[in-house]
């Protein structure tokens, strides 16, 4: 069925191509790049042929009974059919193009179709509620309660909504005219099998949304102002990333496969970045001070953290020290490479520990492999091979660290054999902590590796990369670790005790903790009493000493409430392997099958996600492709904020999510 879009117009329409008001609706399906094709006259099976989808936009003369039976034929073959509903009753419409529907009106006098209409299909397949969003600088309490209703039938999908009159409008009805575009074209299974097929990525470190969808144009008076209604509960525990500087020094730039931002290392420019971090950490976040709010895991992370200047390390540790309420069995790490752990004097340990004293410890390296030709390839040869790594773990055993240690695999032409014998080497070593990560690597990525199509050529297929993901996994479990994370395992020894790790899966834990940032490139996500706010700072040096220098610090910012908070929330638990659908509607209000059950339900089809009581889980093979399992959970929120855009562009928008874009800009007049 090629894509393409009917616009049914013979049964006098209010949704139609050139009626008054409807310039937002047909200009979405403009940006869609659909092919229209306007249906006159009667619908037929052969004027429906080739379309994926049908708009019946508020008929107010009933259908004859040949053109019902085309349409429910149509829709039993695979189309995707919305009909918006007016000024005739409801079941006119449904019960001449589907036989056995159950229609019941909710609220106000029968026949009036603004009341809103709850659809019971029967002998439907799941059929799902979606609640409207709120329209934009509109008043919750002047808005009425509307909900679109989508069911299977057959191969396709109906979405029906009671109220087609919202659609006809100036900019007030786009924020919702989007949202049902996006929801009548969202095939699901298909968009899951399409991002399925794609590069994992592994991107949800960073969290939803990505950095690239913050709003980067921020407006300072608007912010000025805005700072006088956030603020920061006391009390509730956070975790702290420091990022001392973007700086490395492989001889192949980013090692040919890092997508994080890294520059060229320089003495003098790491000194004096990282001494405007600290000056940073001293005077505490944007939004307020962190006093109150007990620390408990902090992360010197970023570039290669370990090639900080020690003097330089030293203020930091003081820094933090001064500025931040760490608590007393706080956790505190160093990330870096191997060489640099044991070969600098005086070593960052050693800093740490005479700074930062009486805290659980650890450290985290790059290790990548431990094969000869594959770190000769990444330039790792004189900072990472394998006798640097036993050094590394001998330096932190004898100052009482923990160690951790990330690992690649799917690297180009490395066997599953040589996979294998990188996890066991990293065991024998005596690792607390391994980390596992699929390398990231496509055509046009912009890292060194993708220019080359030799390496490229020599990549598994996503078939034979989720197997080598299931074989290294299945190998951890064995020797006695736990998976805690994606991407993480630790000896199942630590579970419960002070030593285990606890920074990654506090920052996946939005409901319990914030998480803060310093630094080039770093992330605050935390409660910001009405909202939750996510910031991130300029990436490199330079752009960052500039901020700094104005008196600025975050580069891009969105306000989360509502989907995005959701969103949030689910984009994080599913870091944390699974989502507990109790705590989800405790957290956020809703039920999740009512916000994401199209979704939810395609990914449980697809075998990504496993329901065990109330918990959904990832399933090991779900666990390889977590970039899919976010991304569709996010895709219909995301696409209608860009359709949004088209229609609607507002400048400085500080948040994806309208209802509380009103809230904001109502408290500010």
């Amino acid at each position: 069925m090629t894509p393409g879009v009917g616009i049914a117009g013979g049964h006098n329409e209010v949704l139609f191509p050139g009626n008054r008001g409807c310039e937002n609706f047909f200009t979405l399906l403009e940006q869609e790049r659909l092919p229209m094709r306007l249906l006159d006259g009667r619908l037929t099976p052969e004027s429906l042929e080739g379309l994926e989808l049908l708009l019946l936009g508020g008929p107010r003369l009933d259908l004859e009974r040949e053109e019902a039976r085309a349409i429910s034929d149509w829709v039993e073959a695979g189309g995707s059919l919305l009909i918006t509903l007016d000024d005739v009753q409801p079941g006119q419409v449904l019960a001449s193009l589907f036989d056995g529907l159950v229609y019941t009106q909710v609220g106000g006098e029968v026949g009036k179709p603004f009341a809103g209409w709850w659809l019971d299909p029967v002998q439907s397949d799941r059929p799902v509620r979606y609640e409207v969003p709120l329209e934009p600088g509109v008043p919750a309490g002047l808005q009425l309660q509307r909900s679109v209703i989508q069911w299977r039938r057959g191969a396709g999908a109906v979405c029906v909504f009671g109220r087609g009159w919202r659609l006809i409008g100036p900019i007030f009805s786009a924020r919702f005219a989007s949202w049902l575009v996006t929801l009548w074209r969202h095939r699901t299974a298909a968009e899951v099998a399409r991002r399925r097929a794609l590069p994992q990525r592994h991107r949800l470190l960073q969290g939803y949304p990505m950095a690239p969808q913050l709003r980067k144009d921020i407006d300072e008076d608007m912010l000025a102002h805005l700072e006088n209604w956030l603020g920061l509960e006391e009390g509730r525990p956070c975790v702290v990333g420091v990022l001392p500087h973007p700086f490395c020094n492989p001889a192949v730039k980013g090692c040919g496969f890092c997508t994080f931002p890294q520059e060229a290392y320089r003495n003098t420019s790491a000194e004096q970045v990282a001494a405007e971090v600290a000056r940073e950490l001293m005077q505490g976040t944007r939004w307020g001070r962190l006093t109150n709010k007990p620390v408990e895991a902090l992360y010197f992370g970023g570039g290669t953290a370990n090639l900080t200047p020690p003097e330089s390390f030293r203020a930091l540790c003081r820094a933090a020290r001064a500025a931040l309420p760490l608590a007393e069995d706080a956790e505190v790490t160093l990330e870096g490479v191997p060489i640099y752990f044991s070969a600098r004097k005086p070593s960052l340990l050693e800093v740490l520990r005479e700074e930062l004293p009486d805290k659980y410890y650890r450290i985290s390296m790059g290790i990548q492999t431990f094969d000869d030709v594959q770190l000769a390839r990444m330039g790792r040869t004189a900072i990472g091979g394998p006798v640097a790594v036993e050094k590394a773990v001998r330096a932190a055993r004898d100052q009482g660290f923990s160690c951790s240690g990330d690992l690649l695999f799917n690297l180009p032409g490395q066997s599953r054999a040589q996979m294998l014998a990188d996890v066991d080497r990293a065991i024998d070593l005596g690792l607390d902590q391994v980390c596992v990560y699929h390398l990231v690597l496509f055509e046009g990525l912009g890292t060194e590796w993708s220019r080359q199509p030799a390496l490229l050529s020599a990549l598994p297929s996503n078939t034979e990369a989720c197997a080598n993901w299931l074989a290294v996994r299945e190998r951890l479990l064995e020797q006695g670790f736990i998976q805690t994370t994606l991407t993480n395992f630790e000896r199942a020894k630590l579970q419960g005790t002070p030593r285990s790790f606890r920074y990654e899966p506090y920052g996946f834990s939005p409901e319990t903790y914030d998480v803060f940032g310093f630094g080039p490139a770093a992330l605050n996500i935390f409660d910001a009493q009405f909202g939750w706010l996510k910031t991130a700072n300029p990436e490199g040096a330079g752009d960052y000493l500039a901020a700094r220098a104005r008196g600025r610090t975050a580069e891009r910012m969105l306000l989360l409430g509502g989907w995005d908070k959701r969103l949030l929330y689910l984009t994080r638990k599913v870091a944390l392997l699974g989502i507990d659908t109790a705590a989800y509607r405790s957290w956020c209000k809703t039920e999740i099958f009512d916000d994401f059950g199209r979704e939810l339900t395609a990914l449980l089809d697809a075998g990504l996600l496993a329901q065990v009581g109330e918990r959904l889980e990832l399933t090991p093979e779900g666990m390889f492709h977590g970039d899919t399992i976010a991304g569709t959970l996010a895709w219909r929120h995301v696409r209608s904020v860009q359709a949004l855009d088209v229609v609607a562009p507002t400048r400085h928008r500080l948040s994806y999510d309208d209802a509380l874009d009103a809230s904001v800009y109502g408290s500010m007049g």
